[in-house]
């Protein structure tokens, strides 16, 4: 089944990845544009006709007309948008450094934890625990510190991949 959008009539694609509620294209979201058509035109014989001239410019009705876009759960809107972002990022490149880096501090982790297991075994005693709980450490130390980077690096990349689409749909 194909969703034509009410506003921009766009027609969906199998590629889209913005949330079924949503316009790909123009970010409408369908229900609330329907509701909000809907009461306009119930409300339309309402008003009283004070001329036969429109007394708004047409755009300017249409501006008005538009409805407020809103999902039915802004965590689930928040959550599409960053996949949408991250999906359709200016610097895939990067991103694809970042996951490199990530799994380089994860392997370096691993390899210390695993070092302190080999000490373990053929130190011994209370010198080979002490090298297997400084090692475990460390581990734990590297693992907490490649996520971090990682989560601080995709922000940056987030905000600066909005930042792009922000000054996109702006006006000259």
């Amino acid at each position: 089944m194909t969703t034509t959008c009410p506003k921009c009539n766009y027609t969906r694609q199998p590629s889209d990845t913005a949330p079924d509620y949503e316009c790909p294209k123009c970010g409408v979201i369908y229900q609330k544009y329907l509701e909000a058509q809907r009461a306009q035109r119930a409300e339309a014989p309402a008003r009283p006709a004070t001329s036969a001239q429109p007394t708004q410019p047409a755009q300017a009705r249409k501006a008005i007309a538009a409805p407020v876009q809103t999902a039915p759960d802004l965590d689930d809107d928040i959550e599409a948008f960053t996949d949408r972002l991250r999906a359709d990022s200016r610097y895939p490149t990067f991103r694809e450094l970042v996951k490199i880096i990530t799994y380089f501090w994860m392997a370096l982790a691993a390899l210390i934890a695993l070092g302190g297991v080999v000490s373990l075994i053929k130190v011994g005693g209370f010198a080979g625990f002490g090298i297997l709980l400084t090692s475990l450490f460390f581990a734990a130390l590297f693992v907490v510190v490649g996520r971090i980077s990682r989560e601080v690096s995709l922000m940056l990349v987030d905000l600066s991949d909005a930042a792009v689409r922000i000054a996109s749909r702006m006006q000259p």
